[in-house]
């Protein structure tokens, strides 16, 4: 399933909804990748939670943010796509260094022939 980022009553829709999975998890930090997919979906489940949007990275295994991670944060990784094992890695190395751990990773995926 893609993020059709050109239907932004479509992308508010399933981030509302994301977020509302989410909520319950208590998360404290929303982690993206650099996708223009992952941001828009992030900052809205960002939004609807009341907490910041970072974003992250992984340069040939050297993971990196857009800006500090808060100490002892409890983040939830949010994807339109089902996240690769690096992403994830990338965000736990993250997370530890600031004291905080990963509590959940959101994608959004699509069963085959569905």
């Amino acid at each position: 399933m893609r993020l059709d980022t050109s239907d932004p009553a479509g992308a508010e829709k399933l981030g509302i909804e994301l977020a509302r999975l989410v909520d319950g998890k208590r998360p404290s930090v929303v982690l993206i990748s650099q996708t223009v997919e992952d941001a828009v979906l992030g900052h809205i489940v960002g939004r609807e939670l009341g907490i910041p949007v970072i974003r992250i990275y992984d340069e040939e295994g050297l993971a990196t943010s857009s800006s500090p991670i808060p100490s002892e944060a409890k983040a939830v990784l949010v994807s339109e796509a089902a996240t690769e094992g690096q992403l994830i890695d990338a965000a736990k190395a993250l997370l530890a260094r600031a004291g905080g751990q990963l509590i959940m990773v959101a994608a959004l995926t699509q069963l085959e022939g569905r």
